[in-house]
C-alpha cells in the first residue's frame, strides 16, 4: 500500500471544523479542468494527493465527480489499486447517501469514462471490484457489460465470487461462460471461486472435476482450493474422499493450515470418529500449528456427543494453556453434555462460570438447561429458567415451549400445558404442528380444551390443529376447526385441503371429500398437480370409475399439467 494513502484517505471526506464547513456551502461547485489537469499530471503520488486534497473542500462530488475521477485514474495508473478502491468505495458511500443509489453506479462510470488515461480498462476493473466487495453485485455486472470487452483477470474473479456470495450460483457460470467467451484464462482464484460454488451448492463431484481440470492445466493449486474440497466432501459424509485430498496435499507441496485442520477435524466429528479427530489434532500439533477456538469447540462438541463429558471438560483447562478463551459455542456444548447424562448440578456451575466470564447465555443455553430438567421430570426448576429468560431479555421460542408443553403432558398436568400454550401465543410465539402434535397424538387431549386457548386464532395456528388432527386419525375432530376456521372469516392454503381430503380418502369418506373439493372451488383455489394426483388415487382406491375418469379430464384441461407448484403444498404431508 502507498505510504499516502492510509492518511490522506481518512481526511478526504472528513471536515475538520464548523468554520470549513460553513465555507464549503458557500463555495461554488464546479471544478476546473485545470484541476484534473494538474492531478493527471501530477509527477509522483504526493503531488497528486495534495492537489486533490487542496481542492476537493471546494467541490460537491454529488454534482461534480471530475476530481474523484482524476485521482482514481492516477492511482490506479500508479498500480495502486488498493488505494483507488478504498476511495472509490468511500464515493459510493457519500454518493448513496446523498443521491438517488440506482443512479449512482451509472454516474460514477460515466465520470471514469470522460477520461483517457490509458489504464481505462484497469479503473472499471477496480470499480467492479469495489462494487462485488460492497455487495452491489449487480451493478458491478452492469459495468462488466458497458465495457464492451473483458476487464481484468482479479475483476472477474471478484464478479463471480459477488454472485457466489449472494448465492445465485446459476447466473455465476452464465457470466463466467461470458467471459470464457471474451477469452478468459481462469487462474487458481478463478477455480476456487468455482469449486466453492459447487461445494456449496452440495454439487461435489463437480467440484473435484473442476479440480483435476485445473490440475491437466497445470495450474498450481493453492490451500484454499484443498480445503474448499475438504469442506465439500465432510459436508457430503463423503470422509474417505476428504481425507485423500489432505494426503494429496502432503503430495503436492501444499502444506494444510488451521483451517484445513479444523475443516477435516469437524468432519470426523459428525461422523463420531473421537480416534481420528484426536490424531489429526495431534499431527496439528506437530506441525507446528496452534489449535485455535474453533479447533477446541469441535473436539469439546464431539466429546460430549459420545458421552466423554470429563475428557471434555479436561479440554477446556487444555485451553488456557494455548491461550485460547472459551465462547458461548464450547459453553453450549458442555452444558449440553452434562444434560444428556442427567447431571444437572454440574451442568448450572458451567452456567454460573460462564456468566462469570462475562459470557452472556443465549436461547441455547437456557433452552438445554430447560430440556435437562423436562427429562427429569423437575418442571419446577424448568419454570424458574424460564423466568429467567424474560428477566434478563431472552427471547423464548416455539422449542422451548414445545418442551414444557410435553413435560406438562406427560405429567397429565394438561391444565399446565394449555395454560403454558395461552402464554406462548399471548407473547406472540405462535403454537406450531409440534405443539399440536403434543397436544393431540400422544395425550388424547380433548379438542374443545385446546379450542379454549385459541383466543386470537389464525390460519397458522388452525392450520397446525387440522395438520395434527388428521395425522391422528381424529377427521370428523379437524372438520369441526375447518368449520370454525371458515365461519371466522379464514380461509384454508391448499396444504390444508389436501391433508384433509387424503385423510378423507383412506377412511373412506367420500362425502367429505367432495364437500371438501366444492368448498375449496368455492373459494376461489384450483387444483394443483399434487392434488390432482390424490384426487386419483383416491378415487381409483374407491374403485370409482366414474369419477377417476372425470378427474382425468378435468386434469388434461387445467393448467397443472404445465405448472410444477405441487412440492410446497404436498411438503407438510406423509
Amino acid at each position: 500500500m502507498s505510504k499516502y494513502s492510509s492518511q490522506n484517505l481518512k481526511t478526504l471526506f472528513r471536515i475538520k471544523s464548523p468554520v470549513i464547513s460553513r465555507t464549503i456551502v458557500a463555495l461554488p461547485f464546479s471544478t476546473s479542468p485545470s484541476s484534473s489537469a494538474a492531478i493527471l499530471n501530477a509527477k509522483t503520488c504526493s503531488e497528486a494527493m495534495r492537489l486533490f486534497n487542496s481542492t476537493i473542500l471546494r467541490t460537491d462530488p454529488t454534482k461534480d465527480l471530475t476530481l474523484h475521477s482524476a485521482i482514481i485514474h492516477y492511482l490506479t495508473r500508479a498500480r495502486l489499486y488498493l488505494d483507488a478502491r478504498c476511495l472509490i468505495k468511500r464515493l459510493i458511500e457519500n454518493l448513496r447517501k446523498n443521491s438517488n443509489p440506482r443512479k449512482v453506479c451509472s454516474l460514477i462510470f460515466n465520470d471514469l469514462g470522460k477520461i483517457d488515461s490509458g489504464s481505462s480498462c484497469n479503473v472499471f476493473g477496480v470499480l467492479i471490484i469495489a462494487l462485488s466487495e460492497m455487495g452491489f453485485v449487480d451493478d458491478a455486472y452492469w459495468v462488466y457489460q458497458k465495457m464492451g470487452k473483458l476487464p481484468p483477470l482479479h475483476a472477474c474473479n471478484a464478479l463471480l465470487h459477488g454472485y457466489v456470495e449472494m448465492g445465485k450460483f446459476e447466473f455465476m457460470w452464465d457470466v463466467y461462460r461470458d467471459m470464457l467467451s471474451f477469452g478468459l484464462c481462469p487462474s487458481v482464484v478463478t477455480y476456487g471461486v468455482l469449486i466453492d460454488a459447487c461445494c456449496l451448492k452440495g454439487e461435489i463431484l463437480k467440484a473435484k472435476t473442476l479440480y483435476d481440470e485445473m490440475v491437466e492445466k497445470g495450474i498450481q493449486t493453492n490451500v484454499v482450493t484443498y480445503t474448499t474440497l475438504i469442506r465439500g466432501f465432510c459436508n457430503q459424509n463423503k470422509i474417505q474422499e476428504a481425507e485423500s485430498m489432505f494426503s494429496k496435499m502432503w503430495e503436492m507441496g501444499v502444506m494444510p493450515n488451521l483451517c484445513t485442520y479444523n475443516t477435516l477435524m469437524d468432519g470426523y466429528s459428525k461422523k463420531a470418529d473421537t480416534g481420528r479427530a484426536f490424531q489429526l489434532y495431534q499431527k496439528m500439533l506437530k506441525h507446528g500449528i496452534l489449535p485455535n477456538v474453533v479447533t477446541f469447540g469441535t473436539l469439546i462438541d464431539l466429546l460430549c456427543k459420545v458421552g466423554e463429558v470429563i475428557t471434555a471438560r479436561n479440554l477446556l483447562a487444555c485451553m488456557v494453556k494455548f491461550g485460547v478463551g472459551p465462547n458461548l459455542l464450547i459453553y453450549n456444548c458442555l452444558i449440553d453434555g452434562r444434560c444428556n447424562w442427567y447431571d444437572m448440578s454440574t451442568a448450572l456451575e458451567m452456567h454460573s462460570e460462564m456468566e462469570k466470564l462475562g459470557i452472556s447465555p443465549d436461547v441455547v443455553t437456557y433452552g438445554t438447561l430447560i430440556k435437562g430438567y423436562c427429562k427429569l421430570g423437575k418442571v419446577d426448576e424448568a419454570e424458574r429458567v424460564l423466568l429467567k429468560m424474560d428477566t434478563t431479555g431472552v427471547v423464548v421460542n416455539s422449542v422451548i415451549y414445545n418442551q414444557l408443553i410435553d413435560r406438562y403432558c406427560k405429567d397429565r398436568n394438561m391444565e399446565k400445558a394449555l395454560a403454558l400454550c395461552t402464554q406462548m401465543i399471548e407473547k406472540g410465539v405462535q403454537p406450531n404442528v409440534v405443539t399440536f402434535s403434543i397436544l393431540i397424538d400422544g395425550f388424547g387431549v380433548e379438542v374443545d380444551c385446546i379450542n379454549g386457548v385459541l383466543s386470537f386464532p389464525n390460519n397458522v395456528t388452525y392450520s397446525a390443529l387440522i395438520h395434527g388432527l388428521c395425522k391422528d386419525g381424529q377427521y370428523f375432530k379437524a372438520n369441526k376447526f375447518f368449520v370454525d376456521l371458515r365461519r371466522n372469516g379464514l380461509y384454508p392454503d391448499l396444504s390444508t385441503y389436501a391433508m384433509m381430503i387424503q385423510r378423507h380418502f383412506e377412511a373412506r369418506h367420500i362425502t367429505c371429500v367432495m364437500m371438501l373439493k366444492a368448498d375449496m372451488l368455492k373459494t376461489g383455489f384450483m387444483p394443483n398437480l399434487f392434488m390432482y394426483k390424490i384426487l386419483l388415487k383416491g378415487y381409483q382406491d374407491m374403485v370409482d370409475l366414474s369419477s377417476t375418469l372425470k378427474c382425468y379430464e378435468e386434469l388434461k384441461d387445467s393448467d397443472a399439467m404445465a405448472g410444477d407448484d405441487c412440492g410446497e403444498a404436498g411438503s407438510d404431508i406423509e
